[in-house]
This record gives C-alpha cells, structure tokens and sequence, in this order.
C-alpha cells in the first residue's frame, strides 16, 4: 500500500507540475496575443487614414438619406473615391477602374454595400407604426457601417503593401488590351 500511495502522490505531483506549466505557457500567450493586438491596432491608427475614412463615412451617411436608384450609385463612388484617397497615403495612384475592383474584392462574397443599406432600410419601413422612423435612419447608418469598414479593410490592406486579385486581374487584362491594340497598330 506504501507503493500505491507513492505512485499516488508521484502522479498527483506530476500533475501539478503540468498544471503549473499549462498556466504560464498560457499566460505567455496571452501576453503575446495583448502584444499583438495593441501593435496592429497601433499600425492602423495612422490619423490621416482614419481622417478620410471618418469624412467618407460621414458623407456615406448623407448619401444614405437619397432615393434608392441614387443611394446606390452616391455610395459606390463615395467608397471607390475613398479608396483612392487612401492608396495616396500609402503612395500608390488607383484609377477609378483599380478603385471599382479593389472595393469589388473588398466586398467580394459579401451582399454589396451599396445594395445593403437601401435593402435594410426597405425592410425597416414594413414595420408597423415606428417603421418609417426606423428606416428614415437605417439606410444612412448602414451605408455609413459598410462605408467605414470597408476603409478600415482597405487600410489593412495597404499596410501589408498586398495587391488584391482583382486589382491584379484587372491590370493584367489591360496590359493585354494595350498589348493587342499597339500590335493592331502596327
């Protein structure tokens, strides 16, 4: 019996040292973890960068006030002028064409923010009594929501200096256009 209670305490022994590991393994992590998080959200605090995203998301929201057929077509150019705005930050020179397909791939697999906000606000005015109300303010607030984070999406982007597909596949197929229409040329 000495024997099992030995084996006993041995095992309840190693069991608390394993105890004692897991906790500062894991508070370890949790430091790193914290560490990361504050690094990234610093990265992505450059002021200019949340200035323009501040402005478009503001002018999103007034837009967001228009009729439906020009909510749509207010929003989309707000956004793509806003992602110009904020590739200069970053040195880059979008045209309006690399604009529209960089917020297509921000938004790829995603309902199309332009379509979103005047869907919400459709949806709210059925609700009886305060509905009217209700989608009075939801379609500027949601097109201000899809508007900021779609900028906080292109920031991310253009600190890890990524080139999105649709950029790529954009510039690749004008590269071909030019490279047929100098070949008819000649």
């Amino acid at each position: 019996m000495a024997e099992e209670t030995k084996t006993y305490q041995e095992r309840l022994e190693q069991l608390n040292a394993l105890r004692q590991e897991c906790a500062k393994v894991e508070q370890e992590l949790k430091r790193s973890r914290e560490a990361e998080l504050k690094q990234r959200k610093e990265s992505t605090r450059n002021p200019n960068c949340e200035n323009i995203i501040n402005r478009y998301s503001l002018l999103s929201a007034f837009a967001g006030l228009l009729p439906i057929a020009m909510d749509a077509a207010a929003l989309t150019g707000l956004q793509i002028k806003m992602i110009d705005d904020l590739a200069e930050q970053f040195g880059r020179n979008y045209t309006e064409a690399e604009g529209r397909h960089t917020l297509a791939a921000l938004t790829a697999g995603l309902i199309t923010p332009a379509i979103a906000a005047p869907s919400i606000a459709s949806a709210v005015v059925l609700i009886p009594g305060v509905g009217p109300l209700f989608g009075l303010a939801a379609s500027p607030v949601t097109a201000a929501a899809a508007t900021r984070l779609i900028g906080r999406l292109a920031v991310e982007h253009f600190e890890r200096d990524e080139q999105l597909p649709a950029v790529e596949a954009a510039k690749g197929t004008a590269a071909v256009g030019q490279s047929s229409a100098a070949e008819s040329a000649h």
